[in-house]
This record gives structure tokens, sequence and C-alpha cells, in this order.
């Protein structure tokens, strides 16, 4: 179906409404029309785009931040102390963040899923209510929809891939391949859900327009409007889930001035991690006075973000770039002992002046000289520099996995721009792993290839938030059970990163696809439908 209009939307019976159609949201609704249910998707923002725009461009009108699939408030939060509004690198629009990300899809290992202590709570909460083995068949399901390409991580050939055949490697990145090898590294083919097409931009960081670029939208919810069981509702606020002691009954949305209230079977939440417990404490009632699914005051907590340090690879010169750009991870020390760290991976980006000025902006904007008057300005002289300093480097990360630590959550706020404000403080923990971290690497790569470690310390990706609504088997510990279902309403779900137990030390959004289209035939078996209706 098309986009729907409200008056349309009001006049039909829906067996499920998704709030959100970003890569879970998406996800979730492929495989509920699989299963033939009828499903409404309410997304704040577009259900497609005519323009795109790099991230890094400055954009601050919200209008024109929606046209390129961009967020369109400042987040408000308060981290290590110091509350500041920032634009986060998250997207809006059907797709959501999937829209602007680098499509890096590789999986969590099986560790990631077993019980396991960390520093926060020696006691042991980390862990999933689902085992790898389950997830694992929704993980070559979601590596084929996303068109994911990539070779095996030698390190754990226990997991089942079923990836096809990466391009080439461009020169630069084969010689640093064979030199993390002499280190006794072990690379693979990062695992990447873009096309490597003639003339293909890779739109890292922006809207892909060609579609070479899979994301939630182009991978799942246009297969799902194909069915004709779906229709996507674009421009609308949800203000409420409409919910009495047991079950939801619908959602109070508004779309321009209108306001309005549909109805469902059931109701999937799959706004993000920021929003998903926003939108569940706003829907407070005399039922559930402290919001939806939150007797023990869970909703928001939690709150995971990835963190990482960039360091340049510098190779040989005047080796060739033409080729595939997000070429290389590896694992060698995702399990470490002085960790848990994660994994190694290209960012897909080169040291050119525009990305050194992005990535010096939010290194200025964590500290006090943020207010500085021009200094944003000044910065542009330094970044001039990167091309001269770093020439044929390419950027890496060393991504670290979070722990859920429940006073870094999310919380209700009106007066901010988004009305939500987050709270977060990076633990002494983590910023001793930082340290070894880096020395580790290092150490292994010395006399191999030369690195330049390009952050001071671990530096937050906003980008990947998960955990505020986590899963779990205690209704005491967690919001939602294995199936995402909320507990103590019985028909009201969560199916996007704020589902997740741990973060893993890679990035989610596969698991947050797999998770999802797990999360779909569930639904479905509770409303009695398991029989698929199309392949």
């Amino acid at each position: 179906m098309r986009n729907m209009s409200l008056d349309t939307a009001l006049a039909q019976s829906w067996d499920v409404l998704v709030v959100g159609g970003g890569m879970g949201g998406s996800a979730v609704t492929r495989q509920l029309a699989r299963k033939g249910l009828s499903v409404l998707v309410l997304e704040q923002g577009q259900q497609a785009f005519a323009e795109s725009a790099d991230i890094n461009k400055d954009e601050t009108d919200p209008d024109q931040r929606m046209k390129i699939g961009r967020f369109p408030a400042p987040l408000t939060g308060t981290i290590d102390g110091t509350t500041r509004d920032f634009y986060a690198p998250l997207g809006a629009g059907v797709g959501g963040s999937s829209l602007l990300y680098a499509a890096a899809l590789d999986r969590f290992q099986p560790r990631d899923f077993e019980r396991r202590t960390h520093p926060g709570d020696p006691g042991g909460r980390l862990g999933w209510p689902v085992g790898y083995g389950e997830i694992e068949p929704y993980y070559q399901e979601a590596e084929a929809a996303l068109s994911v390409t990539g070779t095996p991580d030698p390190l754990n050939p226990e997991m089942n891939y079923r990836l096809a055949s990466p391009d080439p490697m461009n020169a630069r990145d084969t010689w640093i391949s064979a030199a993390f090898e002499k280190a006794g590294l072990h690379p693979y083919r990062l695992h990447v859900g873009i096309e490597n097409r003639k003339g293909c931009d890779w739109c890292l960081a922006r809207v892909c327009l060609s579609g070479c670029k899979r994301h939630g939208g182009n991978a799942f919810m246009d297969p799902a409007l194909q069915s004709g069981r779906v229709a996507v509702l674009a421009g609308v606020t949800v203000d409420r889930v409409l919910a009495d002691r047991a079950r939801v009954g619908g959602v109070a949305v508004r779309a321009g001035p209108r306001k309005a209230e549909l109805t469902a079977r059931a109701v999937v939440l799959a706004a993000g991690a920021y929003f998903t417990p926003v939108l569940m404490l706003k829907s407070a009632s005399e039922h559930w006075p402290n919001g939806l699914a939150n007797a023990h005051d869970q909703v928001g907590r939690n709150l995971m973000i990835h963190f990482g340090i960039r360091f340049a690879v510098f190779a040989r010169r005047n080796l060739s770039l033409e080729g595939h750009r997000k070429a290389l991870g590896f694992r060698d020390f995702y399990n470490h002992p002085d960790g848990p760290f994660g994994e190694v991976q290209s960012t897909g980006g080169e040291a050119t002046a525009a990305n050194v000025l992005y990535a010096l902006r939010q290194r200025i904007d964590e500290t006090p000289l943020r207010h500085i008057p021009m200094i944003r300005h000044l910065l542009r002289g330094p970044a001039a520099l990167a091309p001269l300093l770093f020439g044929n480097a390419a950027i890496m990360s060393a991504m670290m996995e979070d722990f859920p630590y429940e006073d870094n959550r999310v919380v209700l706020d009106p007066d901010t721009p988004s009305g939500m404000r987050f709270h977060y403080r990076m633990d002494d923990e983590a910023q001793a792993r930082g340290t070894a971290y880096v020395k580790l690497l290092k150490a292994r790569l010395r006399g191999h290839a030369r690195i330049q470690v390009l952050s001071a310390r671990p530096n937050l990706n906003f980008g990947h938030p998960c955990g505020t609504c986590r899963a779990g088997d205690d209704p005491a510990r967690s919001v939602v059970d294995r199936d995402g279902r909320t507990h103590g309403l019985e028909n009201l779900y969560v199916a996007d990163a704020a589902f997740l137990p741990t973060s893993g030390g890679t990035n989610p959004s596969l698991t947050i696809a797999a998770n999802a289209l797990r999360i779909g035939d569930r639904i479905a078996a509770h409303l009695n439908l398991s029989e698929e209706v199309v392949a």
C-alpha cells in the first residue's frame, strides 16, 4: 500500500500497529506481513526521500533535517555531569537511523548471549533470555535481506554464515590486511550491506537514493508493502499508548492539528532506544502511574552506548584507493582477558578535511571549549591539514562493549527539544579498558604498521543506544520477556534496540533486525497465526 492518510487509516481495522519504521520496526513489519497480519506503521518522518546530504552538514532547521532523513531535534544529555544539547547521528523516516549508517552488519558473538558478570553488578545481569542458537536462523534471514557481503570470521568457525562474496579490496587495504596478518592478527572482510555497483558513492552518513546501501526501508519495509497488508502513516506523532491494567487497545496520534485514536489487536514499539521508553513513560495512567510496564522502575534504565577509539593506519604511499571502501575487520581482542573489547573495523571514511572537522567538533562539544566564540569555525584550519598529515592512511575504529548500569538512563522531559533527556556516566572501568585497548593495539602492530590514535579518550557513539527496555526473565529487573512482550501487558511489544540486554562489541543493526524478525514470529504465534502466507 502507498502512504496512507489518517482518514483512511481510521476507516480500516488493523491487527498490529507498529510505532516507528526504523530497522527494528521495518523488520518486524515484514515478518508480520508474511504471517498474513494487517499492519499499520506509524512514522514521524517521511516514507521516501528525494534529497540526500552528508551528516557533517550544519543543518538545524527541523523541516530541512527531516527532508534528508535526519532526526529533527537535538538530544539533551547529561554526560559525566555536564548537560548539553547536541545533534546525534539519528535518522528519521522509514529506515530510521539505518538511513544514515555505514551498513556494517556483523553478528554478536555467541558469548554475548551468555550470562556473565560485569563490574557494576558482580551478581551477574548480563546475558540474553534467548540463546545464540535460537537467533542464528534469523541472522541468516536478515543477512540475505540486507544483501550482506563479507567473509567468515576465522576465529569463530562455529558461526554458520551465509554471506555473498565481497568485491576486491583496494590496494591500500590489501597492504594493511597483509600487515595485520604478519602481526599475528586474523583479519577478514567486514560484513557490509552495500552493493558496490558501478558509480556507487557509498552514501556513508547520508540517505542512499540509488538503493546501493541496504537499510530497514528497502530491505524489509518495501517487501512488506508489496504484500498489500501493510501501510505507512507518515508524518504522524504518537502521543500515548492506550492501555488498561492488562492490555493495550491502540494509540493516540497527531497529524498536524488533528488528533485521533487508532486501535489494533497488538502494538509494537520500535521508536528506538531513546524514544521507545519515553513513549511508555508518557503513557502513564491510573492503571500504570509510573508509565507502561514500569511497575519496577526499569523503563528507561540500563542505557548502553558503544564507545570506541579511532586510529589511522598508514600504508605505503601511492597505493590505489579504488575499490571496496569498508573492507576490513578483526576480532582478536573481542574477548580479551583485559576486556571485553570488541571488533576493529574500517570506518569507510578517509582523513578528509570534512571528516576531520566533524570529529574535531564532536570532541570540542564534549569540553568547556565549546563555549568559546568562533571555536567551531577556527577548527577549519587544523582540519584542512588532515589530508597532508594522513595521506594514504585508513581510518579504523576499535569498538568496545558498554555495560548496563541502572543509573545510565532515559527520562521523560517535556522541556527539552526532543521531549527526552538522558543521563550517562562513563564508568572508570570503561576508561581503563580504553587505555588497555590502545596499548594492546600499539604493541601488536609495532613493527608491522604505523598507527596514529585519533581519540584522546573513548568516544561515545550516540547512534548506538540500546538496552532501555532490556529483556529478561525477571520482571523486577527487566521490561520485556524473551518474546519482546512487556511484563504485565499481554499485547504490547518492543522490537528495537531498547530490547537488547547487552550491547555486544560490534554494530547492533544486524542483531536488531534479526531479533525483530524473531519477535514478529512470536507475535504471530501469540495472535494464533503461525503459518506463513507469503515467501
